[in-house]
């Protein structure tokens, strides 16, 4: 979870009053191993993929349902592990609102013969805006080319992403 996020900022006010807490970004845990009153796991740094072991008393994740903790625990997967995968695009743009003629909203939803297929959210009430892609059950990259093309057909005119 990003840095800064609604949840992660109340997540730090209430976990970060105790001194036993310590808050890692950008970093995947690989495996884990139960012990009676610990829990060793190998973690790796995202950005340059170094890897790093440790003994923990406790051990608390955020990692869906995909969760190296759940499987390693040996706990079921209830439900669909994917609902949809969805490409988020960040970009800025002065006054998106004068782009169409819906006015100024804090979300805009797309909808069409398949359902929900785009959102765009504002994130500071000014310029900046979260554009979330919509896709299927299937993963895939989405090319800056397509993301771009997809922009421009959606607001008559091209938005600085």
């Amino acid at each position: 979870m990003p840095s800064g996020t609604c949840v992660d900022s109340i997540l730090r006010r209430f976990a970060g009053q105790f001194s036993a807490v310590e808050f890692r970004y950008r970093t995947e845990l690989i495996d884990l191993e139960e012990g009676r009153t610990s829990v060793a796991a190998m973690l790796s740094r995202s950005r340059d993929g170094t890897g790093r072991q440790g003994r923990r008393r406790l051990s608390g994740w955020t990692d869906g349902a995909a969760s190296v903790v759940r499987e390693k625990l040996g706990i079921p997967m209830r439900g669909e592990p994917v609902l949809t995968y969805t490409t988020n695009v960040i970009f800025r743009c002065r006054d998106l609102p004068s782009l169409h003629g819906k006015g100024k909203a804090y979300r805009f939803i797309f909808i069409g013969r398949e359902g929900t297929w785009l959102t765009i959210v504002a994130i500071d009430g000014a310029d900046r805006w979260r554009m979330s892609i919509i896709g299927d059950k299937s993963k895939r990259e989405i090319p800056e080319s397509e993301i771009r093309a997809l922009d421009r057909s959606r607001h008559g005119q091209a938005v600085r992403l």
